[in-house]
């Protein structure tokens, strides 16, 4: 049986932030992107790609493992999967980026499409990611109303 992946509600947002390093963020957004659908199944998926910057003075290795998405608080109970599908960590002189795609399942019953475009306008269904380096420094990345928001977790 073939898969087939309907957009429900949105195409694919792409945010691209014009995003110059700011000297006391440690990490930034290049590129962040995520759309609603649906699998063969009924459930509800979030499908998302986020390429982070990571800082030219930064030579901490994150862990691919730890990666984690951070999804809105109406999505929060309701995950029932987590898929980290592809993870590249590119650092080089003229590329130091770290690309992640990925998907997030969750339950959508009682949900009709008008009110999951509804919640998703209210806020939106992924907010982006956290990790971990190997300092073991945790970072929530997050991309909310053209704003990028680094914390480092204590």
């Amino acid at each position: 049986m073939k898969k087939v992946f309907l957009v429900l509600l949105l195409p694919f947002f792409v945010l691209l932030s014009a995003c110059t390093q700011n000297p006391n963020q440690s990490y930034d957004i290049n590129e962040f992107l995520y759309g609603l659908s649906e699998n063969e199944r009924a459930e509800s998926s979030i499908r998302f790609e986020i390429e982070i910057i990571i800082p030219d003075n930064d030579s901490k290795k994150i862990d691919t493992l730890s990666i984690k998405p951070i999804v809105g608080s109406w999505v929060e109970d309701k995950v029932k999967d987590v898929n980290i599908k592809d993870v590249k960590n590119t650092v080089n002189e003229d590329d130091n980026l770290l690309e992640i795609k990925g998907e997030v399942t969750f339950d959508n019953e009682g949900l009709s499409n008008d009110k999951l475009e509804e919640l998703n306008k209210k806020e939106p269904a992924f907010l982006g990611v956290s990790f971990i380096n190997e300092d073991e420094k945790k970072y929530d990345i997050t991309f909310q109303e053209n704003e990028v928001s680094v914390k480092e977790i204590e």
